[in-house]
């Protein structure tokens, strides 16, 4: 059984969730930003436009306001108001993550002597949302240099990673090993290792997906959308193959964590929710490839892989965790009977 949390780790707990869908929404905006091309929708950082509140119309701006604010010594675009809020927003979410993960690293202090670890990795995921300010100035300044946008993104997930971490501390009660059949203890974590890592090979693929749209509608000045995949290359028909793997895996090792598992509420319902998304995003796929790649369907696709990564990673983490847990107890798990909780 499970020692029941005092208030103090409550509290923490449920600041740690609030700042995990925060950043998830950081990701999600990001996403949406993409998708429009509103990337260089405020030219500068921190500030948009020289204001601490972006214009709505042009008419607030200088006459001289493209050459003004040029990137890379190159005028801007023509002001457009959608694409300058949308970036905007995007900031503001960035900054609403910054503060909850402050208010989550005071929770964290409030429980140091207990749970260091917790504290620990508060402050890490402090220090990385920093880095990822800085990173996301780099983006503007650079006039959205793709792989500062990669890191970007490998940044962004490495966050939600530590996270999951950070709120995993007391996910499975201790002894829980004993729900998993000894051949389980040695296969699950290598199976959800293999699972998540092709998740994050299928991400970077996508980002070079991405790469490849940007540079077609460019191209076509963002009409034609019908034309985009064909133009592509390969680097699309390597990203739809390689789905085909990573849903296999992960059915693959779902199917044996049903076979050598028993009881174990948090990994069963996170086998559930890798099943949904796996629905959802091949579906989001088949929506991009056959119905001329409809500009809100990107931002979803790559919010949902990188939810699907995150649950991923938090079923190699129990698995992991229970592994390590055997060990240290030098315990041989039951093979064959497994306990059955009271």
């Amino acid at each position: 059984m499970s020692i029941p949390l005092s208030k103090a780790e409550r509290q923490f707990r449920l600041s740690a969730w609030v700042t995990l869908v925060v950043i998830y929404l950081v990701i999600l905006a990001g996403g949406i930003v993409r998708a429009t091309g509103s990337g260089m929708g405020c030219p500068d950082w921190p500030r948009c436009f020289g204001r601490m509140i972006p214009p709505t119309d042009v008419s607030q701006l200088p006459p001289d306001y493209q050459t003004r604010y040029h990137v890379q010594g190159k005028p801007i675009e023509v002001f457009n108001a959608a694409k300058t809020w949308t970036e905007y927003v995007n900031r503001l979410v960035g900054v609403l993550s910054g503060m909850a993960t402050f208010v989550m690293l005071i929770f964290a202090v409030r429980i140091w002597k207990e749970h260091k670890s917790a504290l620990l990795w508060s402050f890490i995921t402090f220090v990385l949302l920093a880095l990822q300010g800085f990173l996301g100035a780099k983006v503007v300044s650079t006039n959205l240099d793709v792989n500062m946008i990669t890191w970007h993104m490998l940044l962004a997930l490495l966050i939600v990673f530590i996270m999951i971490i950070n709120i995993g501390w007391k996910t499975a009660p201790k002894g829980s090993y004993q729900f998993i059949t000894k051949r389980g203890l040695m296969l699950l974590p290598i199976l959800s290792l293999v699972a998540l890592l092709l998740m994050l090979v299928q991400i970077v693929i996508g980002t070079e997906v991405r790469e490849a749209i940007d540079k077609v509608a460019l191209s076509h000045d963002y009409q034609e959308r019908g034309a985009w995949i064909a133009e592509t290359g390969t680097v699309f028909l390597i990203h739809r193959s390689f789905s085909i793997l990573v849903t296999l895996v992960n059915i693959v090792t779902i199917i044996f964590i049903y076979r050598e598992t028993r009881q174990m509420g948090s990994l069963y319902l996170s086998c559930s929710v890798i099943y949904f998304l796996m629905g959802i995003e091949v579906s989001a796929g088949i929506v991009m490839a056959y119905l001329d790649f409809p500009a809100f369907a990107q931002p979803i696709h790559l919010w949902l892989a990188s939810i699907w990564a995150g649950v991923n990673f938090f079923v190699f983490l129990v698995l992991f965790k229970q592994f390590y847990e055997l060990k240290r107890a030098k315990v041989a798990a039951p093979s064959e009977q497994r306990t059955v909780l009271s």
